[in-house]
This record gives structure tokens, C-alpha cells and sequence, in this order.
């Protein structure tokens, strides 16, 4: 029996959370560099959308550059972070932060472990 590997940084979840719910190799999907969308809902309604960048160019996302091999994050429609293979940037509130982002990847359908 096979064991599910525990993501250590939030890159990590969001590039297990991709493979987990279909959306694996994403730069093959890709014919230029573009951001892969992926909303991820809570249940109290608070949305968290993240733009997967598998290229190696920047992309243009809303008027934010998103650097290759990273994934920008919005919660409720405002900047949350950049994550990248080194960690990357988070926002720290009391609402929009790692934290609450990963609880939200855990609890969303083929939630990351």
C-alpha cells in the first residue's frame, strides 16, 4: 500500500492539490506562458483563487506579473502571496493567511494531506 506524501511548504500543497484533483502537468497544457486558474472555496463562503504559473516566463495575471514556477494567491479578490519552490511571500491577517489557505486546500474536495 502506497503512502501519500505529507506537503511541507504551501508550494507543495498547491502542486499536490493540482496533481490530486486532475490537474497535472500543467506545462503541458500550456502553448504560452499563461496562469492556471484554480478556485478553492470555504464554507463560510470566502473564496481563495490561486494562478499556477508551469512555464518558464513571466505571465500577466489582472496586471500582476506571476515569475515562472510560482503560484499567485487571492483571497476574496485581494493579493494573499506568491509560493514558490524556495516559499515565497504570504500575507499574514488574521484572515488571509498561510494557515487558514492550507486548512482551506485540506478541507476542499482531494484535499491535500
Amino acid at each position: 500500500m502506497g503512502r501519500s506524501k505529507i506537503a511541507t511548504t504551501p508550494f507543495e500543497a498547491v502542486m499536490k492539490w493540482c496533481l490530486e484533483n486532475g490537474h497535472g502537468k500543467l506545462s503541458k497544457r500550456m502553448s504560452a506562458p499563461v496562469a492556471y486558474k484554480l478556485p478553492v472555496f470555504e464554507h463560510d463562503g470566502s473564496e481563495w483563487e490561486v494562478w499556477v504559473n508551469a512555464s518558464n516566463e513571466p505571465c500577466e495575471q489582472d496586471a500582476v506579473t506571476i515569475p515562472p514556477w510560482t503560484a499567485y494567491v487571492e483571497f476574496n479578490g485581494w493579493p494573499a502571496g506568491f509560493l514558490d519552490p524556495s516559499g515565497g511571500e504570504f500575507a499574514a491577517g488574521s484572515y488571509g493567511n498561510v494557515d487558514r489557505f492550507l486548512a482551506a486546500l485540506k478541507a476542499w474536495p482531494g484535499g491535500v494531506t
